[in-house]
């Protein structure tokens, strides 16, 4: 009877398997899940510190009280008296290992029990809890971060914003500490660090260092580094002041498209492309020191209606200081304001808007940190030297602006003129720009012209793009640029004439892209093309279809471009040329030297043998009264090579006033071009103790020159010179600026003018 009982219970048991199976296949694995584990304290030491559980969560069910007094770190703490309320903390961990402590081991029991109650399938037990723990000896955490909102603590930065109870508008304060984090902002937050010195977030080498997804967030009091970005901002109206920012690989901060942003007070150096990259409008730049970056600050083009403000920022020992993109689609748009109280290397910014019939000279702009005129007409722009910025000189949306005798070096781009509104008409004359990134850019620009200038030693030559049409590009020396001489790209970017050009030993004299439009690259015959140092036809015949019997100095066969641009009459030509002409003073004191250096070329296709002859002249009105300063022979100078010719002018029977140099290569036969034969400088010739060449010794002289350049040095004493050293004040020529010059020379002649 009993066996048949038996029997009868357990077919009934299997019948109900049987349903639960056949119903709910799911539920059944659910019923058979695993109960939680009991592990010891050196169980759980192992699973957390060996890195083979990379989804552990580590949950802490005592007070709050007891959790802040110390816990392990990176616990999660939820009071076991709460756990089942607050489940969904934990959803999406319901097959990772959880490890479940509190003080001693009773409460974690029931919290363990709750979590298999909810299917959780990987949960262990730490038995002894937070005591034995201690006992084994290993280490507690008291919570470094801290919603001030809640009162809630936790370990990491990060898990105080997912935290579910931190709420928009909450403040997060950050003790002091390193935290290896990459901390994403996604809840309009006040991030508060306990000074920005000593609180640090580090990015370990890797990706952003700190994201602002929510807008309205502030960021305040860290020092951020170590990252590929330091700051990253994909949002608006954000706070981000009084930090350190430093020592990323791309750069420190990073505004994607964001907007009327505060960026304030915060240092930021040593990352690795720019201090500053901005894309967006309305936001506001004040007051930040930013040093030694591949570049400080770029403020790029955004298409929203308010300017960016630039105030009072310091941007010191970057490789390349400034730059600002503007314009807008058919009408200008300002994207930035930038006034002088914003310094690169302690000279101002100058950034001119809606200026008319404007001279921008060494007298009228004598310390220029960065220079850009926009949306301006009728500027004259002369005799400059800039170096160091993100643009040596940028005009955008202007009408009829002349650059003259610039040398532009060492900058990411070295004159930029751009328009969308397709306005700009510039002519860029006698200029030397030299090894910057880009040497000289054309975008969306019309009617320009580039003429006798020397562009060479740059990564990119030339640019002509952004269906830039009409402009004349005459006469230049094009030279062993790295990437290109010349570009030409975007679509319409046709209509351009180039002829009378050297184009020698660039990695690739022309480089073309997405252009459908031809260009001119000659003036006809006998006018002729460019030179082209790869040119591989020969000279032997003449006439505008080449079939003429005799040479003429153009080759026989075009220099083929492209398939729609080639110049039809190459030069083969003999050509020289005078590039640049050096002083060792611009004022001279009578009765002293002055050394003038001239730089002699070969820009033609043969080794030449020629003459160089220096004048002086005082008034370009009277013929024939100019002083003959001395001539000097080139011998055999082979193609595409220079040569420095020194001459000496003695000022001892030479009347006070202004002279100018002209120093003039003798023309070789067959030359192609002798515009570029003569270069010309100017010099004052006055009394002993005049350093500004108005005849007179005075306080200006004394205090504006004398006195910043006291005490510095340069040739013959020291190379280079020292950033303040004058040769203008080195009265006596011996390489320094000191006592001597003053009482010696200068003082005796204090108040008298000649």
């Amino acid at each position: 009877m009993k066996k048949a009982v038996f029997l009868a219970f357990v077919l009934a048991l299997l019948s109900s398997a049987l349903f639960l199976w056949v119903a709910d296949p799911l539920r059944l694995q659910m019923v058979y899940a695993s109960p939680y584990t009991d592990i010891s304290v050196s169980t759980a030491h192992n699973m957390i510190t060996n890195g083979l559980y990379p989804d552990l969560v580590v949950l802490d069910v005592r007070t709050k009280g007891e959790y802040d007094s110390g816990h392990i770190y990176g616990a999660v703490w939820i009071p076991y008296t709460e756990l089942d309320a607050r489940i969904n903390e934990l959803a999406g961990h319901e097959n990772h290992d959880i490890i479940v402590y509190c003080r001693s081991g009773g409460r974690s029991v029931t919290a363990s029990q709750i979590l298999d109650s909810h299917n959780f399938t990987k949960v262990y037990n730490m038995l002894g809890g937070i005591l034995a723990w201690q006992s084994a000896g290993y280490p507690v955490w008291i919570a470094t971060v801290h919603n001030v909102n809640t009162t809630f603590n936790y370990d990491t930065i990060q898990a105080a914003i997912d935290a579910p109870q931190t709420l928009n508008g909450h403040k997060i304060s950050v003790d002091a500490g390193t935290y290896y984090e990459h901390v994403v902002v996604n809840k309009a937050l006040s991030l508060i660090g306990e000074n920005r010195s000593t609180t640090i977030i580090d990015g370990n080498g890797t990706g952003t260092v700190v994201k602002l997804d929510a807008n309205n967030t502030v960021v305040s009091g860290f020092a951020v580094r170590n990252g590929d970005y330091g700051v990253l901002i994909s949002s608006d109206r954000n706070n981000i002041s009084d930090n350190t920012i430093t020592d990323n690989k791309w750069d420190g901060l990073f505004a994607s498209g964001s907007d009327y942003n505060n960026i304030s007070n915060n240092i930021i150096s040593n990352n690795t492309e720019y201090g500053i990259e901005m894309w967006g409008n309305g936001n506001t730049i004040f007051g930040n020191k930013i040093s030694n970056n591949e570049q400080a600050v770029s403020i790029m083009h955004n298409w929203g209606d308010n300017p960016n403000i630039l105030k009072e920022n310091e941007m010191i020992g970057n490789r390349y200081g400034l730059a600002i993109y503007d314009g807008h689609l058919y009408t200008y748009h300002l994207y930035a304001v930038a006034d002088t109280s914003n310094t690169v290397d302690g000279k101002p910014v100058y950034y001119l808007i809606n200026q008319s019939n404007l001279i921008i000279d060494p007298s009228t702009f004598p310390e220029i940190g960065y220079l850009g005129v926009a949306n301006s007409s009728n500027i004259m722009i002369r005799d400059l030297v800039l170096s160091r910025s993100g643009q040596g000189i940028r005009i955008a949306d202007s009408e009829n602006v002349t650059i003259l005798n610039v040398t532009v070096s060492n900058n990411r781009v070295g004159i930029s003129t751009e328009s969308i509104g397709w306005r700009v008409n510039c002519s860029i004359l006698d200029s030397k720009i030299v090894n910057n990134e880009d040497g000289l850019s054309l975008l969306c620009s019309n009617a320009s012209t580039v003429h006798s200038n020397t562009i060479s030693n740059n990564t990119v030559g030339m640019d002509i793009g952004g269906m830039s049409t009409r402009n004349l590009v005459t006469d230049n020396l094009i030279s062993n640029n790295r990437e290109y001489g010349i570009g030409i790209y975007y679509l319409s970017s046709g209509g351009n004439i180039l002829y009378h050009n050297s184009f020698i030993d660039n990695t690739k004299q022309v480089y073309k892209e997405y252009t459908i439009s031809p260009n001119i690259w000659d003036n006809g015959y006998p006018s002729g093309g460019n030179y082209w140092s790869d040119y591989s036809g020969v000279d032997l015949y003449s006439g505008p279809y080449q079939n003429e019997t005799g040479g003429d100095g153009i080759g026989d066969t075009p220099y083929v471009i492209d398939a729609s641009n080639q110049d039809n009459y190459p030069f083969t030509a003999h050509d020289v040329a005078v590039t640049n002409v050096t002083l060792s003073k611009t004022v001279v004191s009578k009765g002293y030297n002055v050394t003038i250096n001239i730089t002699a070329k070969n820009v033609g296709h043969y080794t030449e043998t020629f003459n160089i002859s220096l004048y002086a002249d005082k008034n370009s009105s009277i013929i024939g009264d100019e002083i003959v300063i001395g001539n000097q022979t080139v011998h055999s100078l082979t193609s595409g090579n220079s040569t420095i010719l020194t001459f000496t002018w003695s000022t001892a029977d030479i009347s006070y006033g202004n002279y100018t140099l002209s120093a003039c290569a003798t023309s070789v036969p067959n030359e192609r071009s002798t515009t570029d034969n003569l270069r010309m400088c100017w010099v004052v010739i006055t009394m002993v103790g005049d350093v500004d060449g108005d005849f007179d010794c005075d306080a200006d002289d004394v205090f504006t020159y004398v006195s910043p350049a006291y005490g510095t040095e340069g040739p013959p004493k020291k190379y280079p010179a020292d950033p303040n050293y004058n040769p203008n004040c080195d009265f006596d020529g011996d390489g320094d600026v000191d006592a001597d010059d003053v009482f010696i020379y200068l003082a005796p002649n204090y108040g008298r003018s000649c």
